[in-house]
């Protein structure tokens, strides 16, 4: 694809992001946020990995380091400009639903600027791995314009949250792996694989693509071949990876370590709140207890979190309370049990509409109020639902062809049984949107060769 249509893409994405950063800018950091916020505040300020606001400042786990770095790195330019780096005090960081006003800090919007930078370059990784396959230069610029004023995709960027990195990382990667498929080129693989290996450390679950590449490898190519650029691939991910599973170990000496990727195991810390939650749905327990129970491990005890998941703590009281659900057979708790694996599958169906809503509009809570944008919310609905349904059509028709460009997407749909249908799997967004395009496109010319026969 010529470059000048790339970097009009990309102008025009970084210009909507841009937009889209100053519009939705009073967002609350959450608590997400706030932790990698003041651990990249820590590193660049000298305390350590940390999300102490003061001293003694103790080394915490419990977050992958991928997004902190970044922050730390961006944080760093912008002491390196003569900026001061604010950390945040125990009011800010502890602040449950606070008046976003007292989050008004400067950096905070330069990050959320930079994040515009980087997606913007994401869009343009998405337009690229498109064009290894889809060849008419209309559809991929309509496709690149498209995604670069899709506001679902492009909201991510208004918080604080490893989202964007990871798109960053994944679009990166599904275009230099795929690239290497086509061309065999060694300099593909092993930028590929230090992507990987940034994912890995930036979301622990990613891991889990590794499978994904060795049996892209041995579909792509001979059994050996397979083999040896699997090898290459763990190597350069590892490589990424080793510097913090050394620091890991060297603040707890374990090699279970090895078993999260050096961090705290998250979901396992929401298994055991979810395990609360089934308790209290059976009435075993009450509601208010619920609640206890999860502000207590969400709220002041991320450093504990992190003993908890490596000691076992979660996993061994989330099996001794599914246990005792066993033991309290009933129609409620079957009903339970039933209720959570449904809402589990229809995440499946829910992901391919999803990214057409705006900001999640299927759950908005308009939709369930008597207020004058309820009309426009359920037309929204109705938009998502057909954009949807379209591209999952688009899916099915284009499977074949794309198969080497959707190793992520694979990954991440699959994953979504753990994931969720969120945030978690925004690398999708642009998958889909694909082939939303590429399906409206071959209606388009069908229409169009019968209007031209019907002239005839």
């Amino acid at each position: 694809m010529p470059k000048k249509y790339l970097i009009q893409i990309f102008i025009l994405a970084l210009a909507f992001r841009i937009v889209v950063v100053l519009v939705f800018n009073t967002d609350n950091i959450y608590q997400d946020s706030r932790e990698y916020y003041q651990i990249a505040a820590n590193l660049v300020n000298g305390n350590g990995y940390t999300f102490d606001w003061e001293a003694p400042y103790k080394t915490n786990l419990y977050r992958e380091p991928g997004y902190p770095l970044f922050l730390a790195s961006l944080l760093k330019l912008w002491q390196f400009a003569g900026n001061e780096v604010t950390m945040l005090n125990e009011e800010q960081f502890y602040a449950h639903l606070a008046d976003p006003s007292i989050y008004d800090i400067t950096e905070i919007t330069y990050l959320k600027i930079a994040q515009a930078v980087l997606d913007a370059i994401s869009v343009v990784f998405f337009v690229l791995l498109a064009s290894l396959i889809v060849k008419s230069k209309r559809t991929l610029l309509f496709y690149g314009f498209a995604f670069a004023i899709f506001l679902p995709a492009a909201y991510f960027i208004t918080t604080l949250m490893r989202e964007t990195w990871l798109m960053f990382l994944a679009a990166g990667f599904a275009y230099f792996f795929a690239r290497f498929l086509f061309n065999r080129k060694m300099s593909d693989l092993i930028i590929s694989s230090l992507l990987f290996g940034f994912m890995a450390v930036t979301f622990q679950v990613m891991l889990l693509l590794g499978p994904a590449i060795a049996i892209y490898l041995f579909v792509f190519m001979k059994p050996v071949s397979a083999v040896k650029y699997s090898i290459i691939a763990a190597a350069f991910t590892i490589v990424i990876s080793l510097p913090w599973l050394m620091f890991s170990y060297s603040i707890y000496p374990d090699w279970k370590i090895v078993k999260s990727w050096g961090t705290s195991l998250t979901h396992e810390k929401m298994s055991y709140v979810n395990a609360h939650r089934k308790l209290a749905a059976v009435g075993l327990i009450s509601e208010d207890s619920v609640k206890a129970i999860y502000w207590n491990e969400f709220g002041n005890t991320s450093y504990e979190a992190f003993n908890k998941s490596f000691n076992g703590f979660y996993n061994e009281h989330t099996k001794a309370i599914n246990m005792q659900l066993d033991e309290f057979q009933n129609d409620e708790t079957e009903k339970l049990t039933r209720s959570y694996r449904n809402k589990r599958l229809l995440n499946y169906a829910i992901v391919w509409v999803r990214p057409f809503s705006l900001k999640g509009i299927i759950n908005n809570e308009f939709y369930n109020q008597e207020t004058k944008l309820k009309n426009v919310t359920d037309i929204l609905i109705a938009m998502a639902f057909l954009m949807g349904m379209l591209a999952f059509v688009g899916f099915i028709f284009h499977i074949r062809k794309l198969s080497p460009v959707l190793i992520v997407f694979y990954t991440l749909f699959i994953l979504i049984w753990i994931l969720g249908s969120g945030r978690r799997v925004q690398p999708i967004y642009g998958y889909l949107l694909l082939f939303f395009v590429l399906q409206a496109a071959q209606i388009f010319s069908f229409f169009k060769v019968k209007l031209k026969l019907q002239k005839v």
